[in-house]
């Protein structure tokens, strides 16, 4: 930048709010790689091509999730039963890992023998699986000869992990947020309750285990659907008012719990599209309501990109004119899915009136919640006992290089250059930068909103790095930070790019330039020093002292616009410090 551009970015008026601009930049990206990811599926053709496909699949699957934990005793139990006319109930238990038990309702059909089985994943229903259409659809099946496993997804019916606290998209939120820190997902642990469900089905007697389903319908059906790729004994699947695509749900303003959000996967190319493909040759029916949040466009459109990669008459789409619900229609369209896939029986049965049960009536602990019971664990347990093995087993130098993967840094960019009385830090982002005060040295202030810190004196730069300040979107801050974990960019790289782009414009000005941030924009300054080793110094203050901090509690919201995803694997924020070197870190 030269002194003139200097001089006429110190006169330029103040930039204008433009709450647009990271809405738009995000939609970009989305756009662009679901075209990338939709011509590379058209592009499968073949046995070879869909084998990579599935294998390509399960591997970003694994990779996004952090993997899968080893089988331990499932240590089952009985709680009790219910005989009905057509079918029983039993209430049991199993542990998917020790110490953190699943409660379910396992339906049984009336008569001897093996019979085919299906897993029913609920959706956000405050009692789970006590809820009205998922105990329907319980009891329509086991009346047409199934046994169905409905069990209590994490922070629903029986599993409320926190007290006081009754509403499944927070204790998801909570949850799934410091799981993310270690590189582990919520999903990672609702996946392995349903194949710990589906081996728990395997050991039943009335059983035939080559026979497995599994169903869902919103929470339920994305459970459905990012299961079912990785576990080839469900050989009939059924995913109701969850499928479109995850562009299509970013449209539509949706901004998802951490469940459904794997880190990456989308970047990867992996969308809903992929995940049902890599399910063929076995049978997946998509049912979806016509006036659903989740948009039927985005369910017909994927559709007909998996059509060609299966079967005929093994993928379909039933649809109902109805809100978000698993109503009568699409229940009887699961029923006749299933007869025909799984119990070889082509009819279209009507379902008849069926009396439900009582909530209580369901429960399979004395007092509505497994943890309450000695010994249970959460997920906050778990989570926080691998982030203490992963101390103990980081490397103790820290690689700029991982860092900067980690924070998904784009390897090339061109120049930031000024526009007006903003800085363009890549392409569609535009920022306000504003230069006040006398001397040589610059200080570079990181602010969320655009205002000078009295603490900060001299030669001063404010730079409000995207989704803050002047571009601050109408949107929740979580909502970017989560495309961001899907598509591989998450927001705290993002506005460390925005700071090491706009040093890159200054240093032909200021021969010595200092970075400083208060809060969360404290940790994008210290990230911004790491990796540039130019910048003289950071300045941080009432900046958390590590990562860690945000799991010495349960009942701690974890910031994910502050951290990358699995960020403890890799570094923690005193390693940057001392990476950084002496003396180039100032706390305040």
């Amino acid at each position: 930048m030269t002194r003139r551009t200097l001089l006429s970015l110190l006169a330029a008026p103040a930039a204008a709010a433009d709450p647009a601009m990271l809405w738009n930049h995000v939609e970009r990206l989305l756009r662009e790689n679901d075209e990338r990811r939709r011509a590379a599926l058209e592009a499968v053709n073949g046995p070879a091509a869909r084998t990579a496909l599935r294998s390509r699949v399960r591997s970003a699957m694994l990779r996004a999730i952090g993997g899968l934990p080893q089988r331990t005793d499932l240590a089952p139990r009985t709680a009790g039963e219910l005989r009905r006319d057509g079918y029983r109930i039993e209430k049991v238990i199993y542990q998917s890992r020790p110490g953190f038990s699943v409660t379910g309702n396992l339906y049984l059909p009336a008569g001897a023998g093996r019979h085919p089985a299906v897993l029913h994943s609920c959706g956000h229903s405050v009692n789970g699986k006590a809820s009205a259409a998922y105990q329907r659809v319980s009891i329509g099946l086991a009346r047409l000869g199934f046994v169905v496993l409905t069990f209590d997804p994490i922070g629903q019916g029986e599993r409320f992990q926190y007290a006081g606290i009754r509403q499944p998209t927070v204790d998801h939120a909570r949850s799934g947020r410091q799981a993310y820190l270690t590189g582990a997902t919520l999903a990672q642990f609702r996946i392995w309750d349903a194949i710990r469900g589906l081996d728990y089905l395997e050991t039943r007697p009335e059983v035939d285990p080559r026979r497995l389903g599994m169903i869902g319908q919103s929470g339920g059906g994305m459970l459905t659907l990012i299961t079912a790729p990785l576990d080839e004994r469900i050989r009939a699947a059924m995913s109701a008012c969850a499928v479109a695509t995850y562009y299509h749900k970013t449209l539509a303003g949706l901004i998802a719990d951490p469940e459904q959000i794997q880190p990456g996967l989308l970047g990867s190319g992996i969308d809903h599209p992929e995940l049902i493909a890599s399910v063929a040759p076995r049978p997946f029916l998509i049912c979806a309501a016509r006036r659903d949040f989740v948009p039927i466009d985005g369910a017909r459109r994927t559709f007909q990109e998996v059509r060609p990669h299966f079967p005929p008459g093994t993928v379909a789409i039933a649809e109902t004119d109805d809100v978000h619900n698993l109503n009568r229609e699409l229940r009887e369209a699961t029923y006749a899915w299933m007869l025909r896939h799984l119990a070889g029986r082509d009819e279209s049965p009507s379902e008849p009136e069926l009396a439900i049960e009582k909530d209580e009536d369901l429960q399979c602990t004395p007092a509505g919640s497994v943890f309450d019971t000695p010994g249970a664990r959460r997920v906050f347990d778990f989570t926080r006992a691998t982030a203490r093995t992963l101390a103990a087993r980081r490397p103790a130098a820290v690689d700029p290089g991982a860092v900067r993967a980690l924070l998904g840094l784009p390897p090339d960019l061109p120049p930031p250059r000024r526009i007006g009385a903003r800085i363009e830090t890549e392409p569609g982002i535009a920022l306000p930068l504003d230069i006040e005060g006398d001397g040589t040295d610059l200080l570079l202030v990181v602010s969320p909103d655009g205002r000078r810190p009295a603490w900060a004196t001299g030669r001063v730069a404010i730079l409000q790095p995207r989704g803050w300040g002047a571009t601050a979107p109408d949107r929740p801050e979580d909502f970017f930070a989560y495309r961001g974990y899907e598509l591989g960019r998450p927001l705290l790289g993002m506005r460390v790019l925005d700071v090491l782009q706009c040093v890159r414009l200054l240093r032909a000005d200021f021969p010595r330039i200092s970075v400083a941030g208060e809060g969360p924009a404290g940790i994008v300054a210290l990230h911004a020093l790491v990796l540039d080793p130019e910048i003289a110094a950071a300045q941080l203050r009432a900046t958390p002292e590590s990562y860690e901090v945000f799991l010495e509690r349960a009942d701690i919201d974890a910031p994910v616009a502050s951290f990358p995803a699995g960020v403890l694997r890799t570094y923690d924020l005193p390693a940057l410090i001392e990476a950084a070197g002496p003396g180039r870190v100032i706390r305040g």
